[in-house]
């Protein structure tokens, strides 16, 4: 598998010079494998900048792209799954020091000393409850977050998986 970045915009037929071999046709080529290994381009429009994955293939110019190999592919996962658990791990333990400040503001507000001072109080009482309301939104959008971490670490697995059955 090789890789290309497109330096001119254009559409498939305006790229198949610069992919296929001299003297190849455009119908010879497996185009159903190109876009397959490409599903993120829209081969109407080719945006400058767009990285192509071409599969080996007597067809398809080698010219300047660059070679993926497995190896070179999971290093590239690696540091990928390095990068997402370290993100991971300092919103976990952001969310983890987020519900600590809640359990001791909450605690403050359900303290008998509070409660004292929030009967003689209507404002107090007012603002109290706000808080705890806000208190409990704030877990709610917490655990959302974390929900969304780890479906989006079991994502980052299962794609690098379906990629390295690809370079593998």
């Amino acid at each position: 598998m090789r890789m290309i970045v497109i330096r001119k915009p254009g559409d498939l037929q305006g790229q198949l010079g610069r992919l296929l071999k001299p003297g190849r046709s455009p119908t010879s080529v497996p185009l159903d494998t190109l876009r397959e290994l490409n599903p993120h381009v829209d081969f109407a429009r080719i945006e400058a900048g767009t990285v192509l994955l071409v599969p080996e293939h007597p067809d398809f110019e080698g010219g300047e792209s660059a070679s993926i190999g497995a190896e070179a592919f999971d290093g590239m996962a690696k540091e990928a799954m390095a990068g997402l658990d370290a993100a991971a791990a300092r919103m976990r333990a952001g969310l983890k020091q987020q519900e600590a400040e809640r359990k001791e503001a909450t605690s403050v507000l359900h303290s008998a000393a509070f409660k004292r001072l929030a009967e003689a109080d209507e404002a107090l009482r007012k603002q109290a409850a706000e808080a705890e309301a806000q208190l409990k939104a704030d877990t709610k959008r917490d655990a959302e977050a974390a929900n969304a971490l780890s479906a989006m670490e079991k994502t980052l697995k299962e794609e690098l998986a379906a990629l390295s059955r690809r370079f593998g």
